[in-house]
């Protein structure tokens, strides 16, 4: 089955400022980051029920080796990335976009 992937401009623009700030530090991780947060997006359209729960029907796909997750909702039809999250920001900021 087919399900369309929607990256919400939240999350797109957290990809952006996160890549900005690896780019920063080096051109090199900065290329990491970027290829890592590929790498989750291909995991879950290939098998997006496979990663935990996280909050009602929220998911979490880690960015192996930053501090980093995509959260995502998923259905039959469509895949929905909310945020791109670092590991040590408050829950609650991302708890206030679960679909309701």
């Amino acid at each position: 089955m087919t399900r369309s992937l929607i990256i919400r401009p939240e999350a797109e623009a957290e990809v952006v400022d996160a890549a900005t700030w690896y780019e920063q530090k080096s051109p090199t991780l900065a290329a990491r980051f970027a290829a890592e947060f590929r790498t989750a997006l291909a995991k879950i359209v290939d098998n997006p029920f496979q990663y935990q729960i996280v909050d009602v029907v929220m998911r979490r796909v880690p960015l192996a080796g930053f501090p980093y997750g995509l959260l995502y909702v998923a259905s039959d039809d469509e895949i929905v990335i909310l945020p791109c999250f670092h590991g040590r920001r408050d829950p609650a900021k991302w708890r206030e976009r679960l679909p309701r």
